[in-house]
């Protein structure tokens, strides 16, 4: 049985889906969470451009404050892919 690391163990929660923090850096485009490991600081939504035409995956410029792209490896630290929602049904409960 492997331990946990306190990043895992604190914010890990059972629900429906497969996703659970990671150090393998994201290959493909989508939003994911990001921490640098820190379990009292909360973790953060970025958008990543997946790895095309030899270039690997980096975070665009604008988000969280970085004034430039910056690569996934560079930025290190835990990913999690954010779930998406359920659809909205309208809020009348059909």
């Amino acid at each position: 049985m492997s331990e946990k690391t306190d990043i895992q163990a604190k914010w890990s929660k059972s629900g429906p889906h497969n996703y659970s923090w990671t150090k393998r850096i994201p290959v493909a485009s989508g939003m994911y969470w990001h921490s640098h490991g820190d379990p009292d600081s909360a973790p953060v939504p970025l958008n990543v451009a997946g790895v095309c035409n030899g270039r690997p995956s980096f975070v665009m410029c604008g988000q969280y404050g970085y004034s430039e792209s910056i690569d996934c490896e560079e930025l290190g630290g835990w990913w999690m892919p954010v779930i998406e929602p359920i659809a909205f049904d309208g809020g009348n409960g059909e």
